[in-house]
């Protein structure tokens, strides 16, 4: 599998499909900065509405490859974004970086001609992306929520990072364990260390608004507005503990909750995860909730 004619380390796994992806990458200038997209194609996609990949804080085209070429190959269009770390203007105080985020998540829909989009959100895309959906829900038909920042509740920043080392501690026993997953852990490192870099003072931001943020309310708001929403938890995530999911949860308007095993990251590394995003997805569509297997 090749993107822009390099080789896409798939986590030693198998993708759960034949189809060959392909892809191209160009700029759209928006208020929001300018934003790098990428265009991921199977030979013959076999549903019109495509799937937007919104992705969580630090993480970039390259850190997300293995996903997007993943879902590409279960014959959808699949489109994400880098998110503009200089330039555009927002009003707003806690709130302003995720909704920077979302007017770019609706950009990308405007300028690409997606039309209505199916979303799969990771951590802090979740919160952009049901931000983006409140402001224009006709573009909107099915969203999975991939380990979702803004569902455990306010939280101090000091929080946060602790538990984020915790994440950390947990993957560097992973590494020791795997070499794939080591490989990629290095990308997305180095992706995420080129995006605090950028712009340190809008990466603070985003934490604060992580810690601060809560979706809950919002989640109900497009439930009642028609768009079906899962969430896939991680069993062994230590940033967004699944008790603490678990107990978030249970009053919200979602429908569908899948306990995948393993970390906050693991749609990163795994393509099994972002294939069965992709089938929670056909499930939202059919309005019944599917049978996720485990993924060990």
């Amino acid at each position: 599998m090749r993107d822009n004619g390099q080789e896409i380390n798939t986590g030693g796994k198998e993708i759960l499909s034949k189809t060959p992806t392909s892809s191209q990458r160009y700029n759209i200038n928006a208020e929001t900065g300018i934003i790098e997209v990428i265009d991921v194609t199977s030979e013959n996609p076999d549903v019109n509405i495509p799937i937007l990949f919104a992705p969580g804080m630090g993480a970039t085209i390259n850190t997300n490859l293995i996903a997007l070429h993943a879902m590409a190959g279960k014959g959808r269009r699949v489109i994400s974004l880098n998110h503009p770390r200089r330039g555009g203007k927002i009003p707003g105080e806690i709130q302003a970086e995720e909704l920077r985020k979302a007017r770019s998540l609706l950009a990308v829909i405007n300028e690409t001609g997606a039309g209505k989009v199916d979303v799969v959100a990771h951590s802090e895309g979740s919160i952009n992306t049901v931000l983006a959906a409140l402001i224009n829900p006709d573009r909107f038909r099915n969203i999975v929520l991939v380990e979702p920042a803004g569902i455990v509740g306010r939280h101090s920043i000091a929080t946060l990072i602790e538990r984020q080392g915790r994440e950390n501690d947990l993957a560097d026993q992973r590494k020791s364990k795997n070499k794939d997953f080591s490989d990629q852990s290095k990308t997305i490192d180095h992706e995420f260390g080129k995006y605090l870099a950028t712009n340190p003072l809008r990466a603070l931001n985003e934490i604060h608004a992580i810690s601060r943020v809560e979706i809950q309310e919002m989640l109900r708001v497009l439930h009642e507005k028609g768009i079906k929403i899962a969430i896939f938890q991680s069993a062994d995530s230590r940033l967004f503990p699944m008790d603490l999911v678990q107990k978030m949860i249970k009053d919200s308007k979602i429908d569908g909750f899948y306990s995948l095993q393993g970390g906050h990251y693991d749609i990163q590394h795994d393509p099994r995860f972002a294939i069965q995003a992709v089938k929670a997805l056909e499930a939202l569509e059919r309005k019944v909730e599917t049978d996720i297997p485990r993924i060990a």
